[in-house]
């Protein structure tokens, strides 16, 4: 499991060019690199977190809200 597509791509790639066998990657973030790969994922939604976060340091108070991460299997 990689801390993003782009590494997962990197793994995948450097195991294409070894001509060894492929192991189970997978990379998180649902990037661009991972969805032409077809790397399974896991989607924390950072978009929709930056947004909350913004929201919340711009307002008074303080607020819990739930964002669910999603496994994207491909």
């Amino acid at each position: 499991m990689a801390n993003g597509d782009d590494i997962a791509a990197g793994v995948y790639a450097a195991y294409k060019e070894l001509g060894g066998p492929m192991p189970g990657i997978m990379g998180t973030e649902n990037q661009l690199s991972g969805q032409l790969l077809h790397l399974p994922t896991i989607n924390h939604h950072l978009e929709t977190l930056g947004h909350i976060a913004f929201n919340q340091a711009i307002r008074p108070g303080i607020r819990h809200q739930l964002v669910k991460s999603d496994f994207v299997a491909r």
